[in-house]
C-alpha cells in the first residue's frame, strides 16, 4: 500500500475559484479591520492562498488514504486549529504594529 505523502503524484495541486474565492474573502475580511494597503492586501491573499493550497493537499491525501467523511471532519478540525496558529504567525510580519493591535482588538 503506498502511503499519500507530500511527495504523492495523485496530489494534484490546482487553484481553484473556491481557493481563490476563500482567499479573497478572508482578506477583505483582514482589510475591513485593519485597512490593508495594496502590497498588504496582495501580500495577505498570498499567504491566505497557500493556506488554501495546503488544506486542499491535506484533503486529496486524507481521500487517498480512505477517510470517511466524520474521520476527515475530525482531523481537519486539528488541522484548522494548526493554521490558525500559522496566521498568529504570519499577521505581525504582514501588518503594521498599529493594524496588528486593531486585529488582535477584534
Amino acid at each position: 500500500m503506498a502511503s499519500a505523502d507530500a511527495q504523492d503524484d495523485r496530489i494534484k495541486m490546482v487553484d481553484t475559484d473556491a481557493m481563490r474565492m476563500s482567499a479573497a474573502k478572508r482578506t477583505g475580511q483582514l482589510d475591513k479591520v485593519v485597512t490593508l494597503s495594496d502590497e498588504q492586501r496582495e501580500r495577505v491573499n498570498d499567504f491566505y492562498m497557500s493556506i488554501e493550497r495546503r488544506l486542499d493537499a491535506i484533503d486529496q491525501r486524507y481521500t487517498i488514504a480512505g477517510l470517511t467523511p466524520e474521520q476527515k471532519a475530525s482531523e481537519m478540525a486539528v488541522i484548522h486549529n494548526a493554521m490558525k496558529k500559522d496566521e498568529e504567525q504570519a499577521l505581525p510580519e504582514l501588518l503594521t504594529p498599529d493594524q496588528l493591535a486593531k486585529w488582535k482588538a477584534k
